[in-house]
């Protein structure tokens, strides 16, 4: 019998070839990150996510300066920090700028926070600017 279609890229592992594609690498990318690693899937990821996803080749309509849609600028807007002395004990509170100021969440309760400690932060979160 034949395979279970959808091919897949010549020379690849299809399993560690579907892990990275589930991650939102497109095949190619991921075909060419197992490649170059040598078939470790975990050093693949790391060198997916580490090189760009484009070349000339892959580029419709011809080179250019950037993306069609314009240059790609962020702005961190909330900040997710853990208190404890580990992550199995302890507790997790968010700082959310909204407008120019900064505002702690931590559950019920919600207040300003003058000097939050941005340094200390768990998980980052960012927007794009326009």
């Amino acid at each position: 019998g034949g395979g279970g279609g959808g091919g897949g890229a010549p020379g690849v592992d299809p399993a560690a070839l579907m892990m990275l594609t589930s991650m939102g690498i497109s095949e190619k990318h991921a075909a060419k990150a197992i490649r170059e690693t040598g078939g470790d899937l975990e050093r693949a990821a790391e060198w997916a996510f580490s090189h760009e996803e484009t070349d000339d080749a892959d580029m419709e309509g011809g080179g250019g300066d950037g993306p069609a849609d314009g240059a790609g600028r962020y702005e961190m807007f909330a900040v997710i920090s853990h208190q404890g002395g580990n992550t199995g004990s302890g507790h997790y509170v968010a700082h959310v700028k909204v407008g120019d100021r900064w505002v702690l969440f931590n559950d019920r309760k919600v207040s300003a926070s003058l000097n939050p400690r941005l340094d200390l932060g768990y998980m980052y979160l960012y927007r794009r600017k326009e």
